[in-house]
This record gives C-alpha cells, structure tokens and sequence, in this order.
C-alpha cells in the first residue's frame, strides 16, 4: 500500500499540486519493528537481571549457635579448675584468664564459622522455626571444649 504525498510548488502566477507515491519504507517504524524493538529490550533487561542475581545478589545461609551451651562448658571447666582441693594459685589465675577471655575467643570462632560456611550465624535461641544448620559443636572443638558438655 502506497502512500501520497501531497507536493505544492508556487511559481509566479500559478500554484501547481502533484501526487508523489513514497515508499513504505520512508514513512517511519513499522508494527513489526516496534514489537522487535520492544521484544528486544525485554530480552536485554530480563538477562541483565538474571546476571545480577546469578553473580551479586547471593543470599547466604542461615545456621545457629548456642552461644549459652558454650558458656556454660567454659563455667564448668572454671568451677571444676577453682574449686579442686589441690588448686594453687596459678590453677586459679589461669581459671580466671580462661573466663575472661571467652569473649574474644568466641567473637573469633563464630568469625572463622562464617568465612568457611559463608552463612549467616544466629543465636539458637533467635530462631523460632525452621532447619538451619547448627555449629556449636564446631565451635567447642575450635575451643578446645570437645566432648564437654
């Protein structure tokens, strides 16, 4: 299907008009190229955002530790260094040394926990519901703690 334009042309005294037939080509965008365009955009935008969520936007793992079950190994192992009849005054030194330093000893655990797991950790008690992977034992064993309960 053609499409006419109309061409006016003055001259001195007259005003002349001819039909000139254009191409299809020549009148702008076509159906079929908008919906590729628009088909094309959509295919860009939808493997940008499949690359951002395969390569950034990981969602890490949840797992737990029962940070009061560690405490409590650690109390046990002070009471049991305290209040042994033999006790001297280094085996009491140490006991203290060894319960003030839990704290940063834990805080380094849990630390190295989340590099190898690459996982969220939670207190046990934080979490109500749900199967999440507990590391207290891994914990105990980087303590030194393995086997006490």
């Amino acid at each position: 299907m053609n499409s006419e334009e109309l061409v006016v042309s003055q001259n001195s005294d007259t005003v002349q008009s001819t039909h000139v037939d254009t191409p299809a080509n020549k009148r702008g965008l076509s159906t079929g190229d908008i919906i590729g365009f628009f088909l094309l955009v959509i295919v860009t935008s939808l493997s940008q955002l499949l690359i951002y969520h395969h390569y950034f936007a990981k969602s890490s793992a949840v797992a737990t530790v029962d940070i009061s079950a560690i405490v409590k190994v650690r109390e046990q192992q002070f009471t049991a260094l305290v209040s042994r009849a033999n006790a001297t005054d280094a085996d009491r030194q140490a006991a203290y040394a060894m319960v003030s330093n839990i704290g940063p000893e834990i805080e380094q655990a849990i630390a190295r926990i989340q590099k190898e797991c690459a996982c969220t950790l939670l207190v046990k008690s934080a979490v109500l519901a749900g199967n999440t992977q507990d590391y207290t034992n891994v914990i105990k064993e980087q303590l030194g703690m393995k086997g006490a309960d």
